[in-house]
């Protein structure tokens, strides 16, 4: 079986793996198309980190032997312990040697990569490759290592290190991959060494780390388990609840860490940082899709081809099944929390006093430059015959976890109550003030998205929301992109079934979890009135 079948219905959404998204283009249409471009979106997602994931993995190891090519032998002359760091440039011709044997190998591994993803959704890639690649997008910067500094004051003995060259060299890779008609520009960063003794620079990372371990060893114990929100790095994730962003996280503790040399005894050393990922190996709550019911996606909301299941779990069927005048009465913060949780993330419903693991992490010694030369493995922690690797967790409380839910479910509420809204099976209707109600009948813009924006911007701006606590992080939006409305022969304003349109409660500073209250399928409907 090929992987696209594994991801019908399912997602790994932004945020939760490496990838740092630069762009993702994509055209909508005005038509049922939309569920399937929804689905390309979320494989796209994962190809992407697949991608970064193998190209990290295979692309330049811990050193590369400037043995390999002759044109390698210059790279050392580029910088000393004066001119210590050195930016490649194209249009010099010694420059662009290097430039073209590392091109090579990018290009090499590429080749290989686009293979292997080939392979695996075959569907999709019959006359074309996942990644695109221009080689004047490789960036190197070299810096110096001061061997004979690092020996001495770590008082480190090397056999065979006084004829040992080497240079620290860092890469910056952009390249693109590509789905059908959409694409997603990404960065890969990854560290390394030149040298000619491949064995003494080994064994000189394995001396070092010993030298740095006892310190490290108290960072380590120290971050066993982060709490979200007793940690002060990390509470402004907390707060934005960016829970699902990989970058948030992997920031937060690389300010965390870089802190704790700034007062550790490894501050006498000379350690620098890099602009590699500290993190490795990270797994997210997300990435888990046992977390989450087989009808939504990995935030909360509706899957693309889950819509007939998740008809039933929709905000009208879901609370009011065929429907009550009076039936808002029924509509609270914590009614809306447990039917959520039951029916959409059942893997944040925890006991009490428990924690939810939101992350778990290796930490990556390539974020660490020392004396110039960049440090290679993973953390790990107790003696050289009997270590492990360390692995972190990022935590979060079912207090602190249900205190933002319930944010999140009152804003929900008080949204229906605002537009006195009226909820029968899979239809919705809402009752706005004569303004909107005109704004929206005389828009030449009669899309599903503009409609949206309306109810939430009026929402927003009136004056119960303002009370509300973490409004700055609620939005609403339309997954699907597309829908159109009409005028009704009552007067009234209709969204129906024409075109692919959901209606999405989200929360978090980057969406990080959703709820779809409304979506087109199967007679579903919005009614607007005044």
């Amino acid at each position: 079986m090929k992987k696209l079948l594994s991801f019908l219905g399912t997602i790994a959404i932004s945020g939760t793996g490496l990838t740092t998204l630069v762009s993702c283009s994509a055209k909508a249409s005005n038509n049922n198309d939309n569920g399937e471009n929804n689905n390309d979106q979320d494989i796209l997602l994962a190809i992407s980190k697949e991608v970064k994931a193998l190209l990290n993995d295979n692309l330049f190891k811990n050193y590369i032997d400037s043995g390999d090519d002759v044109n390698l032998q210059i790279i050392y002359d580029k910088v000393d312990n004066i001119n210590d760091s050195y930016e490649l440039d194209n249009t010099e011709p010694d420059d662009q040697k290097i430039l073209n044997y590392l091109s090579d190998v990018v290009t090499k591994t590429i080749t290989e990569v686009n293979q292997t993803i080939k392979k695996e959704y075959s569907n999709y890639y019959q006359n074309s490759n996942p990644i695109e690649y221009n080689s004047n997008d490789l960036k190197a910067t070299i810096k110096y290592v001061d061997l004979q500094s690092l020996t001495s004051d770590l008082d480190i003995d090397i056999p065979g290190i006084e004829n040992t060259k080497m240079v620290g060299i860092e890469l910056n890779l952009s390249y693109k991959v590509n789905l059908k008609e959409l694409n997603k520009t990404d960065a890969l960063y990854k560290s390394s060494n030149v040298t000619n003794n491949i064995d003494a620079a080994t064994l000189l990372n394995n001396k070092i780390y010993l030298v740095l371990q006892a310190e490290l060893d108290k960072f380590m114990t120290e971050n066993t388990e982060i709490d979200l929100n007793k940690t002060a790095e990390f509470q402004k994730i907390y707060n934005s609840f960016d829970i699902s962003s990989l970058s948030s996280i992997s920031d937060a503790l690389k300010n965390k860490f870089q802190n704790f040399i700034k007062n550790s005894d490894l501050q006498k050393y000379k350690i620098k940082f890099n602009s590699t990922e500290f993190l490795a190996n990270p797994k997210s709550f997300f990435d888990n899709v046992d977390n989450f019911t087989t009808w939504v996606k990995n935030d909360g909301s509706i899957a693309a081809g889950k819509m007939y299941p998740y008809i039933g779990h929709s905000m009208p069927y879901l609370f009011f099944g065929t429907g009550d005048s009076n039936n808002l009465e029924n509509l609270t913060a914590d009614t809306f929390v447990n039917k959520y949780l039951e029916n959409n993330i059942p893997g944040f419903k925890i006991e009490d006093g428990k924690f939810v693991t939101l992350w778990t992490f290796n930490l990556d010694l390539s974020f660490i430059n020392l004396y110039g030369m960049n440090l290679s493995g993973l953390m790990s922690t107790g003696k050289e015959e009997n270590n492990q690797v360390f692995e972190g967790k990022i935590i979060l409380s079912k207090e602190d976890l249900n205190q933002k839910l319930q944010n999140y479910g009152k804003i929900i509420v008080e949204f229906y109550k605002n537009y006195s809204a009226h909820l029968e099976q899979n239809k919705t209707s809402f009752k706005v003030s004569t303004e909107i109600f005109e704004k929206l009948k005389n828009s030449d813009d009669k899309s599903a998205n503009f409609l949206i924006k309306t109810l939430k911007d009026s929402f927003i701006n009136s004056d119960i929301a303002k009370t509300l606590e973490d409004i700055n992080i609620f939005d609403m939006s339309n997954s699907f992109r597309a829908g159109v409305y009409k005028l009704n022969d009552d007067g009234s304003i209709y969204l129906g079934y024409a075109g692919g349109w959901s209606m999405d409660f989200t929360f978090g500073s980057n969406q990080n979890i959703k709820y779809t209250s409304n979506v087109y399928f199967a007679e579903g409907s919005i009614t607007i009135n005044n």
